[in-house]
């Protein structure tokens, strides 16, 4: 079992931080989700403990480090959609869903999380504007169910015409 932190030495304190810092820059994840995979997989740690290694320790640690964490919390944290870069990601995002772009590729391409895309285009976009959010909703069925897994009676097939056929009025 892990020490407990409170025995730990001021260098594997730093051991901590700079290694939950490296993880969120890698992984572009949240500080709530860093703090679920180190608990399970290196070392019981709270939200709350993930903000004050970052918030406080790393910037006294590693500045360059601490300028690229806040980046990548900042695209996870959410943003009043009237914030005028939250409006042009949420519009940017909706564009390309209807170009035919998966979310894992508009992930990619706006250097954003899955998550906040996700939410931009399930969430948010609804409150800017129903009739780009409805069409965007439909495009969202159209990709879950071109994923459905074919059987030899070709049954997904059906089920995306059928489905398809829906939203094509």
């Amino acid at each position: 079992m892990a020490k407990n932190n409170m025995y730990l030495s001021d260098e594997e304190k730093k051991a901590r931080v700079l290694m939950v810092a490296d993880y969120i820059i890698k992984t572009k994840s949240s500080t709530r989700k860093t703090a679920q995979y180190f608990s399970k997989n290196h070392f019981l740690i709270s939200n709350a403990t993930v903000h004050d290694y970052v918030n406080k320790r790393l910037p006294k640690l590693d500045k360059r480090r601490y300028e690229k964490v806040v980046k990548v919390l900042d695209l996870n944290t959410p943003k009043s959609i009237l914030d005028a870069k939250t409006k042009i990601r949420i519009y940017t995002a909706a564009s390309y869903m209807l170009q035919d772009y998966t979310i894992n590729e508009i992930v990619e391409l706006l250097n954003s999380t899955y998550d906040t895309i996700y939410d931009d285009l399930t969430s948010r976009l609804p409150k800017l504007d129903k009739k780009i959010a409805e069409d965007v909703r439909k495009k969202l069925v159209e990709h879950r169910l071109s994923n459905l897994p074919q059987n030899a009676d070709g049954v997904s097939e059906t089920i995306i015409e059928s489905e398809a056929k829906k939203y094509r009025k």
